[in-house]
């Protein structure tokens, strides 16, 4: 009985916290016209986040606010998941009513905008109860293709686009395991940042990526609970997105 209960009470939660986040978010953030976010997820094993979920619960509930809050048409966000063998495909999850127009002081029109704007909250509301019960799902990967990704979030950048803003939200230790390269045996200290370099030159130069127009990329890492060569991990990545035209304030770990 419990267990029903509190599942009920769950979306209304998080409708409560996403009106709370939109009106009281102190971070200031550009309004762009067209936005979208994208959940990156890695299942596989080396991966869980039983600590830090009541932290990232509330990452997520502030960035879907903040992205949306503004966005009044082509409403959508895509999800992406890391296993051993990544689908380059997104699923994108479309809120598929653009706000209404009318005259402003109409009561027909206020009570059409009250309606969609409680809709779209419990939109966004559904988006972060899927990513966190996704991250809650059990993993059975043992290895992990981080780098097909990026083909993925290119299908992202041309579906439905041009996009001023795709905010990119990866829960992973970033650790590729699969082809071209295993970072866990190939990396070291003083090779890793060069090994970004070559692998992000390797996929450009076979056009699996491109850097023309990743300027409206902006990339958050969230790493797992329990992170090892961590020092590695971030040079390489480093390595990558400056290869790729990624400005540093393109990309963070937290």
């Amino acid at each position: 009985m419990t267990t029903a209960r509190n599942s009920k009470l769950f979306p209304n939660i998080i409708l409560a916290a996403l009106l709370l986040v939109a009106c009281g978010q102190e971070r200031i953030a550009a309004r762009a016209h067209k936005c979208q976010l994208v959940v990156v997820l890695d299942k596989t094993n080396s991966v869980t986040y039983k600590q830090k979920l009541p932290h990232i619960r509330q990452e997520l509930l502030w960035n879907f606010s903040n992205i949306y809050d503004a966005a009044t048409k082509d409403i959508q966000s895509s999800r992406l998941v890391i296993t051993d063998s990544t689908s380059v495909f997104p699923e994108p999850a479309r809120f598929r009513r653009d706000q209404p127009v009318g005259e402003e002081d109409s009561r027909g029109y206020q009570q059409a905008l009250l309606q969609w704007k409680t809709e779209k909250r419990k939109w966004l509301a559904d988006r972060v109860k899927d990513v966190v019960e996704k991250i809650e799902s059990p993993c059975n990967h043992n290895t992990t293709d981080v780098l097909s990704i990026f083909s993925g979030i290119a299908q992202v950048q041309k579906n439905d686009g041009p996009w001023d803003s795709v905010v990119v939200v990866i829960f992973s230790d970033m650790v590729n395991t699969s082809r071209p390269v295993n970072m866990i045996r190939d990396l070291t200290l003083d090779n890793a940042k060069t090994k970004g370099i070559k692998v992000c030159s390797d996929l450009l130069a076979r056009r699996e990526i491109s850097n023309d127009n990743n300027g409206n990329l902006f990339f958050t890492v969230y790493t797992p609970d329990r992170m090892e060569n961590t020092e590695k991990v971030i040079l390489f990545w480093t390595g990558f997105f400056e290869k790729w035209g990624l400005k540093t304030k393109q990309y963070r770990f937290e």
